[in-house]
């Protein structure tokens, strides 16, 4: 048993002595706005600030999303921020309900696919914009039954779109079609 410890110390102290963050260490994810973390590569929530996205990166996070509107946010340059640590940065202005379009939600199909199942930061205001998205994207895009992508929509921070995603998943139809 001494071995081991030792062997487990020494391998410890070859690899630089240093814990890496993990996303799957919850406790080591930035505290954003709203937070919720649907998975252990998920996080979403409201705007975070720029320790946020530093605290991000240190914890694994690779891909940030940004779900605000087009002049929603300008305190500071978001996408310079995120860039500058070596984070992907994706911006898709969703303007509340009105934003709920098949451009939008194809947008974001593949911002999702962008994060090559990486750990990744999805925010708007709050998260409502991003969990409506998330479930659009499972019933639109997916086939998923309406129940079940407004499930999914809640578990990834849909909060008060939902009556008009619910609409919009029961149409079948997204504004914006081509």
């Amino acid at each position: 048993m001494r071995i081991l410890a030792i062997t487990a110390t020494l391998l410890f102290l070859a690899a630089g002595g240093q814990v890496a963050a993990s996303p799957e260490n919850e406790s080591m994810m930035p505290d954003i706005p709203d937070k919720t973390q649907p998975d252990e590569k998920t996080l979403i929530g409201g705007q975070p600030d720029q320790r946020d996205l530093y605290q991000a990166k240190e914890a694994g996070i690779r891909t940030v999303v940004n779900l605000r509107g087009v002049g929603e946010f300008d305190d500071w340059a978001q996408s310079e921020v995120v860039t500058d640590l070596g984070m992907l940065y994706i911006h898709i202005p969703v303007d509340g309900a009105n934003g709920l379009t098949r451009p939008a939600v194809e947008a974001f199909d593949r911002a999702v696919k962008a994060t090559n199942d990486e750990p990744a930061l999805f925010h708007c205001a709050s998260g409502n914009r991003v969990g409506a998205m998330f479930a659009l994207r499972a019933g639109i895009l997916q086939d998923q039954p309406v129940e079940v992508a407004l499930d999914i929509g809640r578990k990834h921070g849909m909060t008060g779109l939902e009556d008009e995603v619910r609409q919009l998943l029961e149409s079948g139809e997204l504004p914006g079609a081509g």
